[in-house]
């Protein structure tokens, strides 16, 4: 499974996703859409800290009956580094 390779399936981490965080509006054939995701690591042990903090927001789109990604961006901020990515469909 290609999506199990990283954060906390493969180092010691927790991953929390903050529920009332994420923002859903939906307009006709498309929405916008909004989460972030903040990585423990070491969450069981008197030096834990966030490894990885990331976000993922953007333009959902009703394409052949399904929906997708039409335009947005995500980010993700590692050892105090922040590198963003952009993406139109």
């Amino acid at each position: 499974m290609a999506g199990l390779t990283t954060g906390s399936f493969t180092h010691h981490r927790f991953s929390l996703v903050p529920s009332f965080k994420i923002q859903i509006d939906v307009h006709g054939e498309e929405a916008f859409f909004y989460e972030e995701c903040h990585d423990v690591q070491d969450f069981d042990l008197p030096g834990r800290f966030i490894a990885a903090d990331t976000y993922l927001a953007g333009t959902l789109k009703k394409v052949g009956g399904s929906g997708c990604f039409g335009t947005g961006s995500a980010a993700a901020r590692i050892r105090s580094r922040w590198t963003t990515i952009t993406f139109r469909r």
